[in-house]
């Protein structure tokens, strides 16, 4: 819950699939083109995106959400 322990950042992603930071960085740069940081905060605006059009929330109760 993104609102309880705040923005996902590669390192946490990193030790969640037990990989060091820079070798899952170079890895997903190898293979997708971008960067570990450019994954999660594509997936962050997907969230918001949908939170907007999918709910009331105001941007800042949205925004409160996803940890920001």
């Amino acid at each position: 819950m993104p609102e309880k322990n705040g923005i996902v950042t590669v390192s946490h992603l990193a030790h969640k699939v037990n990989l060091s930071q820079n070798y899952m960085s170079n890895l997903l740069k190898k293979e997708t083109g971008k960067s570990a940081k450019e994954h999660i905060n594509n997936i962050i605006i997907e969230h918001a995106k949908s939170r907007l059009l999918e709910t009331e929330n105001t941007v800042a109760e949205i925004a409160y959400y996803l940890g920001f």
